[in-house]
């Protein structure tokens, strides 16, 4: 339990740090590509495990209840960016947008059995839907 509030104050820190006028969805991906670089980098047993995890059903489902273990932190950090409270719905709604865009590009990184290169641009891809709006005639 200590390691994952310290892993999520490290994120959030990291996250905080980013420029202000950058929003939610570019400091997420400015920080989420940094993170999974160094991690597919720096151990290569961390793609191993999860091309193992993601593989297999049932550790799937453990894996996806692990990943959202860190949504709370992921709606502070949202709230906090956009100057809102933490109850507000906008902040739960982007901080899920965002981590089930991750989930699913990591998810689909795995499938593809791709290079860390691949990772990246689709964490910049997933990222860049986001931004731009997902229901182009709500604008």
């Amino acid at each position: 339990m200590q390691k994952r509030d310290e892993d999520a104050k490290d994120f959030g820190a990291r996250l905080a740090a980013r420029p202000a006028g950058e929003g939610p969805i570019e400091a997420m991906r400015q920080v989420m590509v940094e993170e999974m670089g160094c991690m597919v980098t720096d151990n290569p047993l961390f793609v191993r495990q999860m091309r193992l995890l993601l593989r297999t059903p049932t550790l799937q489902a453990m894996a996806r209840e692990h990943f959202n273990e860190h949504q709370d932190e992921t709606v502070v950090d949202v709230a906090g960016r956009l100057g809102l409270p933490e109850d507000d719905l906008r902040a739960h709604v982007i901080a899920s947008a965002l981590g089930n865009t991750i989930w699913t590009v990591v998810g689909r990184w795995v499938a593809e059995d791709n290079s860390l290169e691949r990772l990246i641009e689709m964490i910049n891809q997933g990222c860049a839907i986001l931004a731009a709006g997902l229901d182009p005639e709500a604008r």
